[in-house]
């Protein structure tokens, strides 16, 4: 293997653990939002810190610094499609750094509840993957220009993408704490505290006693791989398309 080709591929292993540990992310919060209890969702910032500083932050650098070395080593031009992945780092990067992590920190200190964060955290989340996952179709369409079809199509994406997570920081900003303590009360398992369904569950996990838990344990991972190869099929598909339209 040259040296080439090992920047190359850690390069796309850093941006896979990248766009993985942000979609992980994203469904995390999203499930804590929908959970029957406030278990993940008081826990839901401590995840998201430990995931943000040890796996997010890290592999973006990683991804962004292999990426320049294999571009230097490669001998590469000054290629527009290369500068839009400059720009999916610096956004991602920008968005932790300014954005999620001080969301992060106010809620330790008790100054966000664990409503209010889950929606912002999704509003980051969602403005942030949008923009990676066009960068992954901009790498394989490799457009030759911003007048291109293909940056075009990607733009009105992207704009989708950013009204979108602006919607839901808007509706985040405008929920009443008191709605949050309500949903929390109606979610609430009313035949046992959280702490005692925590622990029947973990009681079950340990002593198998439920005949039901592989079968749900395999039924989720199914349906996880199978939203995000569906997922990655429509991006490859649609930049294949893009490619071929594209004058």
């Amino acid at each position: 293997m040259t040296r080439y080709s090992l920047l190359v591929a850690l390069h796309v292993a850093s941006v896979v653990v990248w766009l993985g540990c942000g979609t992980t992310l994203g469904f995390v919060t999203i499930y804590a939002q929908r959970a029957r209890n406030d278990v993940v969702l008081e826990q839901l910032g401590a995840l998201t810190q430990w995931m943000a500083l040890r796996v997010l932050v890290p592999a973006s650098l990683a991804a962004a610094s292999f990426g320049v070395a294999a571009a230097h080593v490669g001998h590469w031009q000054d290629i527009f499609f290369f500068h839009v992945g400059e720009a999916a780092f610096v956004f991602s990067f920008l968005l932790t750094v300014a954005i999620r992590l001080p969301l992060l920190r106010q809620a330790r200190k008790g100054t966000i509840d664990a409503d209010h964060l889950s929606q912002y955290l999704l509003a980051v989340g969602l403005a942030e993957q949008t923009l990676l996952y066009l960068a992954v179709a901009d790498m394989v369409v490799k457009p030759g220009g911003i007048g291109t079809s293909a940056v075009r199509y990607g733009g009105g994406v992207l704009a989708l993408g950013l009204l979108a997570a602006t919607a839901i920081a808007y509706r985040a900003h405008k929920l009443d704490p008191r709605d949050a303590r309500a949903r929390s009360e109606v979610q609430s398992w009313p035949s046992r505290s959280v702490a005692e369904e925590v622990r029947h569950l973990h009681q079950l996990e340990r002593a198998g006693e439920s005949e039901w838990t592989p079968w749900v344990a395999i039924g989720g991972l199914i349906l996880f791989f199978g939203t995000v190869g569906l997922l990655m099929f429509g991006i490859v598909e649609g930049a294949s398309h893009l490619l071929v339209t594209a004058p």
